[in-house]
This record gives structure tokens, sequence and C-alpha cells, in this order.
């Protein structure tokens, strides 16, 4: 048991690095500085839990079949979110979290889930961390934050960053 629980605690750790970390590295490396204003982003460490606890079940067959199918479904939903956010290439950390990080969650969440459904009460609680992302989705959308570059012009908060010189 406590073998199970390091290795997803690893797991977790290592998807919340490159989902969060990594963005935040970006930046700071290609942009000048550290940001994010986006709370769906920070959501993303909420997210990780679940591919950490479906960690150690073993994939029905019928999901591992459709495995193809669901990299290119997640493959497009993040291409399409780089398009919905109109992300330039400039932003390296939206960028990156955009066409790595939105796939690879888009990917391994649902699947986790549908893992995770052994029990009610373990699908429900996949349900409510989902849930939760997609309401921070939606107010990220509703106050502009998506697209972090305009909303930091917006709120005097880009003096500094490599782009708004």
């Amino acid at each position: 048991m406590i073998l199970l629980q390091q290795s997803s605690l690893v797991i977790w750790a290592t998807v919340s690095f490159w989902s969060v970390g990594m963005v935040l590295l970006a930046r700071k490396v290609g942009e000048g500085r550290a940001y994010n204003v986006c709370l769906s982003s920070w959501a993303d460490l909420l997210l990780a839990i679940i591919p950490a606890l479906a960690a150690h079940l073993a994939v029905p067959n019928w999901l591992a079949g459709a495995a193809p199918a669901f990299l290119v479904v997640a493959v497009l939903a993040g291409v399409a979110w780089q398009s919905v956010t109109k992300t330039c290439l400039k932003y390296w950390g939206d960028s990156f979290h955009n066409l790595l990080v939105v796939p690879v969650l888009v990917f391994y969440v649902p699947v986790s889930c549908v893992m995770l459904a052994t029990t009610p009460a373990k699908f429900v609680a996949a349900m409510l961390l989902i849930a939760s992302w997609i309401g921070s989705v939606v107010f990220d959308n509703m106050t502009g934050r998506s697209n972090q570059a305009a909303w930091l012009i917006k709120h005097g908060q880009a003096n500094g960053l490599r782009w708004n010189k």
C-alpha cells in the first residue's frame, strides 16, 4: 500500500510539474518573467490527482483499443484551445500549456476516470474535480484571463515581459 501511495505521489508531482511548473519556467526563459493569471491552469493540479489515483489500475481492453482515438481528440483539443484563446506562439508559456498540457490532460483524465469508476464514490469524486476545473475554465473565459497576455496588458502588469517592448 505504501508503494502504491508513493507511486501515485510521484505521478501527481510529475504531472503537476509539467502542467504548472514548466509553464512558469517557459515564461521565465522565453518571456522574461514567470506569471500565471489563469485559475484553470492552477486547477490542473487538481486534475493531476485523477491519473495518479488510477495509476495502479489495469486499463480495460475496450479502452486500450480506443486510445488512438482519444489521443487524436486530445491533440485536436490542444490546437483548438490555442485557436480559441488566440494565443500567439511568442507567448511561450501559454503555447506550451495549450499544445502540450491540454492534450495530455484531455487524454489522461477521461481515461483515468473510466478506470476509477470501480466504485460510485470514486467516480463522483473524479467528476467533482473535473467540474471544478470546467468551472475555472468558464470563469477564466468570462473574465478574459484565458488570454493572459491581453489580461496582463489591460491590468498594467506586462512590464518587463519581452513581448511587451
